[in-house]
């Protein structure tokens, strides 16, 4: 009798499957990539992803689209140039986070809203907790608190994220607390 199952997982340049935030922070210290802030760009590479800077509607941060044709199966994450540099960062966590949890369930994710304070769906709400968890992991998001590095907008530069973006970590951390 055989059997059909759907795997979602995601399969980088090297072999390897990345479906959890866990594993591709596995891959981000087996690679020797930056953690802090985290070299996106150079992950993106590692999963196999290619990046695109264009200039596109200012309420899309990012997008990310399966290309197919001329022997091409490319996935390719598209930025917002005209965001600032931790928008675009967020945005292309947020695009891998797409790529390694969502990829079988679609071919496009077009997003225009992350952390604004509206309704959002269980798939953006699960690509912004994974991108920030890769953005700042737990241990080192710890670690910094611990060495007195307290203040919000020193956390923030040290990820590279905006201050929201560091305050929706620290809440899921379970901290608390202007000076964390």
């Amino acid at each position: 009798m055989a059997i059909i199952r759907k795997f979602n997982r995601s399969a980088s340049t090297d072999g390897g499957i990345y479906n959890t935030s866990d594993d591709v922070l596995r891959l981000i210290r087996d690679k020797n990539i930056q953690t802090a802030p985290l070299a996106v760009e150079k992950l993106a590479e590692a999963l196999g992803l290619d990046i695109r800077y264009e200039s596109l509607n200012n309420e899309i941060p990012g997008a990310l689209k399966r290309e197919i044709g001329n022997n091409n199966n490319k996935w390719i994450i598209y930025v917002n140039s005209k965001h600032p540099k931790t928008r675009q960062r967020f945005t292309i966590a947020h695009e891998i986070a797409h790529y390694c949890l969502h990829r079988y369930e679609k071919t496009s994710f077009e997003d225009v809203v992350f952390f604004r304070g509206i309704a959002v769906s269980s798939e953006e709400y699960a690509a912004n907790k994974f991108a920030g968890e890769i953005l700042m992991p737990e241990s080192i998001f710890r670690e910094q608190i611990k060495s007195g590095m307290t203040k919000i907008s020193d956390l923030a530069d040290y990820f590279g994220v905006s201050a929201l973006a560091l305050r929706v970590r620290a809440k899921h951390l379970g901290l608390e607390g202007h000076g964390l």
